[in-house]
């Protein structure tokens, strides 16, 4: 599909004097005769150089024996951007889910475990009548019951609960 519109000019050629302009949205084709004489008034027998700009910054320049082959190239040019720009612009509109690695994952259950045990130590215990704070820590002195014991029915609960 042809989007630029080109202006051509044949009154002086060389690199002082553009012979071929396409336009686009804010994009602009210059193409000139590559040859050393600046301000000829017959067209030169040398190749010609396209310069491609958005909004005034340049962002190609290529070499081409005809002006017609730097204008099919502009074409394709423009359509490779435009295929760009489409593919940007939907991947702006995904949701970007951050998903975390096992590790991240690993750390975050062994910082919920260091929470439980705080709840299980003393938070839960401020208000409760039937086991207050400083209650386990008594017993586990009084080697009444061992961190080993509470840890293995924390285990048997959580296999259990998972094994579901």
């Amino acid at each position: 599909m042809k989007r630029i519109k080109w202006e051509n000019q044949a009154k002086y050629f060389g690199l002082n004097h553009t012979s071929s302009e396409g336009t686009f949205a804010d994009f602009r084709f210059d193409i000139r005769y590559d040859c050393d004489l600046l301000d000829i008034k017959q067209k030169p027998d040398c190749g010609v150089v396209l310069s491609i700009y958005k909004e005034k910054i340049p962002h190609d320049d290529s070499f081409f024996t005809t002006i017609e082959h730097a204008q099919a190239y502009s074409e394709k040019w423009l359509e490779e951007e435009i295929e760009k720009i489409i593919a940007y612009s939907k991947k702006l509109q995904e949701p970007v889910v951050e998903v975390p690695t096992p590790s991240e994952l690993k750390k975050k259950v062994m910082n919920i475990i260091s929470d439980l045990v705080g709840a299980f130590l003393y938070y839960d215990r401020k208000e409760c009548e039937e086991l207050p704070v400083g209650e386990i820590d008594k017993l586990v002195k009084a080697n009444e019951i061992t961190i080993d014991e509470m840890v293995a029915e924390f285990r048997k609960n959580l296999e259990n609960s998972l094994n579901k």
